[in-house]
């Protein structure tokens, strides 16, 4: 299990090396592919939200297409957390399998996979910059393109707000 702060720091390396651009709008997609997984849209039932496979023989992240963007971005960074912190990428031998509900029980790793969303889409010293500048809820989560609650829950653990 991880520390809130060792997620943080995991998402803000992950950002580093492989997205280099200085837009607030983080390219999830970009970064699912430089960690070598397709992403494709999916019909799930309302209650899923999206799910990585991730085996020798595929690497791809689905998620509902009947969501908004901003819960497709997040439920895409989401994955990639459950890729990074909870997948072995370089021995995927058997498969393994995660997905994203909308009502699912809060297991520990779905909750390291949520914190990494948000510090991934909302970087801590950008998050705190754009905070300190607009310090307006509906703003900031268009700033980064996520939902107000999970815009509104990063500032919380961020102390912002």
């Amino acid at each position: 299990m991880y520390t809130i702060n060792q997620v943080e720091s995991i998402a803000d390396e992950i950002h580093t090396q492989l997205y280099k651009e200085e837009d607030e709008i983080i390219n999830v997609v970009e970064i699912a592919k430089q960690l070598g997984f397709d992403v494709y849209s999916s019909n799930f039932s309302s209650d899923i939200a999206g799910m990585v496979i991730n085996s020798k023989d595929k690497h791809a992240i689905y998620v509902n297409q009947s969501d908004i963007i901003e819960r497709q971005r997040f439920t895409i960074a989401h994955e990639i957390g459950h890729i990074i912190l909870h997948h072995n990428i370089k021995e995927s031998e058997f498969e393994e399998v995660d997905y994203r509900g909308k009502n699912k029980v809060f297991e520990p790793k779905e909750y390291e996979a949520n914190n990494f969303a948000a510090a991934l889409l909302m970087p801590r010293k950008k998050a705190i910059e754009i905070w300190k500048e607009i310090e307006d809820l509906d703003d900031f989560a268009v700033k980064f393109k996520v939902s107000k609650m999970a815009a509104a829950i990063r500032l919380q653990n961020l102390g912002l707000i």
